[in-house]
């Protein structure tokens, strides 16, 4: 499992980069499976989208191997 974004468009194909993905550590002992979001290390396109409408994001979420 990916949080993904849209970055733009070449021609008609749609460019994707994953933000994070989900790194399975393991299943619980209810069967529920463990692990967490994983940074890819690329920082959002729309960072500063985001920031100039009020919602501060944290460079370091963005690190690579660190969680979400």
């Amino acid at each position: 499992m990916r949080i993904s974004e849209i970055s733009g468009m070449e021609g008609e194909m749609v460019m994707m980069q994953d933000l994070f993905e989900f790194k399975r550590t393991g299943i619980g002992p209810g069967g529920e499976v463990q692990g967490q979001f994983v940074a890819s290390g690329i920082r959002s396109t729309y960072s500063q989208r985001l920031e100039a409408a009020g919602y501060k994001l944290e460079a370091k979420m963005f690190r690579s191997g660190l969680g979400a």
